[in-house]
């Protein structure tokens, strides 16, 4: 799929009701292309970054701006995946919020550790498997692997926060969607982080 999806704009007051404030919040443009190579196999790609409606800005200039975006190949064994994206922990939780994709969504909560948001941000240096559904059970993998000062995003206030070169993580879920009742188990843990 491709285009603008969940987004959305709001307007709010300014402080101590001075004025209007317009906010793009998630609004996103992506794109995603697939080829088939072999039989059930396929090579595929996405990229998607943040949609500024405030400013007038497509994928604001930043890393920060970008979301989703890798390469991947898929096939009967699962997708494996590379480069820049939600961990599965991230992702374990979007089908019941909601709020997901909104300045409120679970994950601003669930991932916030002393005010910073650490486990609710898109990675660089991803590589990931996707396993294929299983009697109606499916999961994945997501190593972050450590490549330079380029790894997991410094929160704002990067003087809390030590050797991010040497930053690495995992992140794993296992899920079982059914008609009645949705179960996961979800897990990541980050090393060499520094946070004090």
């Amino acid at each position: 799929p491709s285009g603008l999806k969940r987004g959305g704009a709001s307007v709010s007051p300014g402080f101590a009701g001075s004025g209007l404030a317009l906010s793009s919040n998630q609004s996103r443009l992506g794109f995603y292309a697939g080829e088939d190579i072999a039989q059930g196999w396929r090579v595929a790609g996405r990229v998607e970054g943040g949609v500024s409606v405030d400013t007038g800005r497509i994928f604001g200039g930043s890393a920060t701006s970008l979301r989703d975006t890798y390469v991947a190949l898929a096939g009967p064994y699962g997708e494996l995946r590379a480069g820049h994206y939600s961990s599965v922990y991230k992702t374990a939780t979007e089908p019941l919020d909601p709020f997901v994709d909104t300045i409120a969504d679970a994950q601003a909560v669930l991932g916030n550790v002393d005010g910073s948001v650490l486990f609710s941000e898109w990675y660089n240096n991803v590589i990931g498997w996707r396993a294929p559904a299983f009697h109606g059970v499916h999961g994945g993998l997501d190593v972050i692997v450590n490549q330079g000062s380029d790894n997991l995003p410094l929160p704002s206030s990067s003087n809390s926060y030590t050797d991010n070169a040497k930053a690495n993580g995992l992140s794993l879920d296992v899920e079982w969607p059914n008609d009645w009742l949705d179960a996961g188990l979800a897990y990541e843990q980050r090393n060499n982080y520094g946070y004090q």
